[in-house]
């Protein structure tokens, strides 16, 4: 795992092949060379704005 953490990259296989995915795991790169990463998460997160709501429910 130390490799795989040196390595600046968006995903690393050890041993293994890239024919395997299921829609949690992010795929994809950062930086300046990637279109970003896709997956159901991170696809939910890229079309959404998180915003916070605050309601006083206490009455005066």
């Amino acid at each position: 795992l130390d490799a795989a953490n040196e390595i600046d990259a968006g995903g690393v296989m050890i041993n293994d092949s890239s024919d395997y995915r299921f829609d949690a795991m992010p795929f994809g790169g950062f930086k300046y060379g990637s279109m970003g990463r896709e997956g159901v998460r991170f696809a939910y997160e890229d079309m959404t704005q998180p915003k916070v709501v605050c309601i006083n429910r206490l009455k005066r």
